[in-house]
């Protein structure tokens, strides 16, 4: 690993070793330098290898390339997320050897929150869909915008629908009850369960393999399994994330 990160695209190896003192110390060694200095670089390819990788761009420390953040619930790549990316593929595509592993990952305690508020707002902006189609209207699902008046309408029609059970008035009938309540009993009863959580993770996982697609021989970018939590992670990044490490 640490050759196929030290190694540039012509095959060639540049280590810099800063040299102070007397060249006629008896004491002066340049075999022990060189020994030295690719001792600390091996070990710094095994700790710290994306530090090795930034540092072939000019791109700093590397502590936080080896991970893309996420908006909470979303699998969309932010500015933020494509600038760490186009770091990560302009020094890959001078380390021809290194090869890199994907993996996508979700935090229940954010994501699933996200991912039942982002179902409902759907189930909100469909409602008005059917009902513009209904009238004849010729509709572009992207270019359909739910005001703050038509959601509280709209909000009505979802929560009378959902099949779920709902408070009833003497007759039977569903009562009505305020906003943030339906919002409540909708969100709650969002068909969210891990199996979300999972495809989440892999649609983050697959936006960051489909960011390299032109810039990076497939062949060298690998999706593998998802993870489920956050438990173990020790930076200070969010879980909602795609980690990536180099081999």
């Amino acid at each position: 690993l640490a050759v196929s990160l030290l190694k540039n695209s012509r095959g060639e190896i540049d280590v810099n070793i800063p040299i102070s003192g007397s060249l006629d110390n008896p004491e002066f060694s340049i075999g022990g330098l060189v020994w030295q200095a690719i001792l600390n670089l091996v070990q710094k390819a095994v700790t710290a290898p994306f530090t090795l990788l930034a540092h072939a761009v000019g791109g700093g420390s590397g502590e936080d390339l080896n991970y893309i953040e996420f908006d909470a619930g979303s699998a969309d790549l932010n500015d933020a997320a494509q600038k760490k990316l186009e770091t990560i593929a302009k020094a890959l595509a001078d380390k021809p050897s290194v090869r890199m592993d994907v993996t996508g990952r979700v935090d229940p305690k954010v994501d699933e929150p996200a991912l039942r508020s982002a179902w409902l707002d759907q189930q909100v902006k469909r409602a008005k869909v059917r009902d513009m189609s209904g009238n004849g209207e010729n509709v572009d699902w992207s270019a359909i915008k739910v005001s703050d008046a038509d959601y509280d309408k709209y909000l009505s029609k979802v929560y009378k629908s959902a099949d779920f059970k709902k408070p009833t008035n003497f007759i039977g009938m569903t009562k009505s009850v305020p906003d943030d309540v339906m919002k409540a009993a909708l969100t709650k009863n969002a068909p969210v369960d891990e199996g979300s959580l999972r495809d989440l993770a892999q649609r983050r996982a697959q936006a960051v393999q489909e960011y390299f697609d032109g810039k990076i021989d497939s062949k060298r970018i690998f999706v593998v399994a998802p993870k489920l939590n956050a438990d173990d992670i020790k930076d200070k990044g969010t879980g909602s994330r795609v980690e990536l490490g180099l081999k």
